[in-house]
């Protein structure tokens, strides 16, 4: 577990542009199990992750939706951009992962 709290749960910032919602410079390692949580409650129908849970692999969107009961866990360690595409049903969360400077 990656141990977010409702406090500590990185910000998603909406790109009117690009119709995105971006967590920029996300740390995960391996086997972190995390939620997308809006609206800063673990109980709103907003929640997203993978039906059933399920592994996020870095550049591989997944389909997400309301999943009230479980997380999903991150394939790779490292320090990502975790972009949520909110225009289809569902969703689609994609890691990508920062470069190194």
């Amino acid at each position: 577990m990656n141990s977010w709290s409702l406090e500590t749960a990185p910000a998603f910032v909406y790109d009117a542009g690009r119709d995105l919602w971006t967590a920029s410079g996300v740390t995960l390692s391996a086997g972190d199990e995390f939620k997308i949580v809006f609206n800063n409650s673990w109980l709103t129908n907003m929640n997203r992750s993978i039906a059933g849970g399920g592994t996020v692999q870095p550049n591989t969107p997944v389909h997400v939706v309301y999943e009230p009961t479980f997380n999903m866990v991150a394939g790779q360690s490292g320090t990502f951009d975790l972009t949520l595409d909110l225009s289809t049903y569902g969703g689609t969360l994609l890691l990508q992962p920062v470069a190194a400077q």
